[in-house]
């Protein structure tokens, strides 16, 4: 069961990690620093949930 839990974050990392390279050109780092930032915020806040 808890390896089942990892496979959203595993397909989250590949989905973002492609469609950042594409971004990062046009938007630049920062946005997705803080996007990146607030979304492990919100997985820590579920996780202790």
């Amino acid at each position: 069961m808890t390896g089942l839990l990892f496979v959203p974050v595993a397909l989250g990392t590949i989905v973002g990690a492609h469609n950042a390279v594409h971004f990062i050109g046009r938007f630049g780092y920062r946005p997705f620093g803080v996007v990146g930032l607030l979304t492990a915020g919100a997985g820590a806040l579920v996780a202790a949930l």
